[in-house]
């Protein structure tokens, strides 16, 4: 979700994650992800928010609970570019754009999916600064080669 420009609503536009990293050992992680909007979100007020791109990097401590199910916490650094467009009749249109950048947390829990597979759901505040705030709950599939 995003605070409007005006700060009374919140706007959810979609967006796509990709992410990669490695294990340094069976407990901690480094973790670098990618991002980019697919769906805006208009707000009652009229503004319309897009995610333009998202990136950042991560150290991530997991914690095995059973053979097949882990959680895992993790706190890094992620840099985000958003936009929110406007059109107000006979007044005419205008536009904001939000480059931001901070301390990242999260947390949440793999299971194991066998052929090298898990499924993810996770919560994630990537920023909460000025002009925008991001966070996410996501569910995923990931894949370990």
């Amino acid at each position: 979700t995003f605070k409007d420009p005006g700060g009374n609503e919140d706007a959810s536009p979609m967006g796509l994650v990709g992410r990669f990293g490695s294990y340094m050992d069976e407990n901690i992680s480094i973790e670098a992800r990618l991002g980019f909007g697919i769906a805006d979100d208009e707000v009652d007020t009229g503004v319309t928010v897009e995610l333009d791109s998202l990136i950042g990097v991560y150290g991530v401590g997991h914690k095995k609970l059973n053979p097949t199910t882990s959680v895992y916490g993790m706190v890094g650094f992620t840099k985000i570019e958003a936009s929110a467009y406007w059109y107000v009749p006979f007044f005419g249109s205008g536009s904001e754009t939000a480059d931001e950048s901070g301390l990242s947390f999260g947390f949440g829990a793999n299971m194991d999916m066998g052929n090298q597979m898990a499924f993810n759901i996770e919560y994630m505040m990537y920023l909460s600064e000025s002009e925008v705030d991001v966070n996410a709950l996501s569910a995923g599939v990931t894949f370990a080669f």
